[in-house]
């Protein structure tokens, strides 16, 4: 109900405070405070070109001001890690990252203004890019089943900022070709790898094995940006690829 809630809030603006609140209040049900995404650009010689991601960040706490100022960017060893592993379906945790010593100034920081755990969540875009939003908080210690939670949402936020700022290229969902929806409508009916193979080698006449439709359904995820079969069939369903009633 959260997520759904959440989604029709989202929908209903295209202000951009407007969406910051909004998402602000979603993250605040787990104690989190929602700071600003940063998009990384796709990788050029084995390095990606890194920008800020316009004004859907919190401002209201002194954190991320402190940290701009203070260049913490290329040495925040949790936001280096979501990016090393933006395939994760779960976000990083600051307690689960192994802080280099000339990094560790990051948390002592951070606990001095009252932020005593932090997640980085990262996205990956169709064009090979990474978008990351970053939350921290007082008291925030997240259980797993949150942290799916506040990633999903996350999901839906980007999805909404990037429909507003007519930015669709970066969803990628208009280029699945017609093969791959068809799987991915299948997946919609909650059908697994081996009962979706059956399905089309009858319609198509042409036997495909479950290890066919599995490389057809890692496509998908490359395509759209997906983490999961219910992310997958959520972007599906937002951009009109796919119905609920097959």
């Amino acid at each position: 109900m959260l997520l759904e809630s959440l989604q029709r809030d989202l929908d209903k603006t295209t202000d951009a405070l407007e969406l910051h609140g909004i998402f602000s209040s979603f993250l605040a049900v787990f104690n989190a405070v929602y700071f600003t995404s940063f998009t990384f650009g796709r990788m050029v010689e084995g390095k990606r070109h890194l920008k800020p991601m316009n004004p859907y960040g919190c401002f209201d706490h002194p954190w991320p001001l402190h940290y701009t100022r203070r260049n913490f960017l290329y040495k925040d060893a949790a936001l280096l890690k979501a990016v090393a592993h933006s395939n994760w379906e779960l976000p990083v945790l600051w307690s689960e990252v192994d802080w280099p010593d000339d990094s560790k100034v990051i948390l002592a920081e951070a606990a001095h203004m009252g932020l005593d755990e932090g997640a980085v969540f990262p996205i990956t875009n169709a064009d090979g890019s990474i978008t990351i939003f970053s939350v921290a908080g007082a008291r925030f210690k997240p259980s797993q089943q949150d942290l799916a939670v506040m990633a999903a949402g996350a999901k839906r936020m980007h999805i909404r900022v990037m429909e507003v700022e007519g930015n669709l290229a970066l969803l990628g969902a208009g280029d699945l070709p017609t093969d791959h929806v068809r799987v991915l409508q299948l997946m919609a009916q909650g059908m697994s790898n081996a009962s979706i193979a059956e399905v089309i080698s009858n319609e198509d006449g042409n036997p495909i094995t479950p290890d066919g439709i599995k490389k057809r359904v890692a496509k998908i995820y490359e395509t759209t940006g997906a983490v999961n079969r219910d992310d997958a069939v959520f972007l599906g369903l937002r951009h009109s690829l796919i119905t609920l009633r097959g």
